[in-house]
């Protein structure tokens, strides 16, 4: 019996899609704020460092969970709202 759903993509290509779509939210939210890096990263405890990264298309090893959830709660959103196609 063959389960595999031609319709479903690899879990890898999922997370790049999400990861893909956290960065260029973060970058497209702050740009509409006319905030600059550095006081985006006062205003939500990320290091600007790690903000331009992201922006940039790369998540380090140092983005913490409470990075993502202090970007979030800046731009008043809920934590899944974040990584949705922009």
């Amino acid at each position: 019996m063959d389960i595999t759903n031609k319709n479903c993509k690899p879990i890898s290509e999922i997370n790049d899609r999400l990861l893909l779509n956290l960065c260029e939210n973060v970058k497209e939210l702050r740009s509409k704020s006319g905030l600059a890096v550095e006081t985006l990263g006062e205003k939500t405890g990320v290091p600007a460092a790690i903000l331009k990264e992201l922006e940039n298309g790369v998540v380090s090893d140092g983005f913490t969970a409470e990075h993502l959830v202090g970007i979030c709660r800046f731009f008043g959103l809920g934590l899944s709202e974040i990584f949705l196609k922009p």
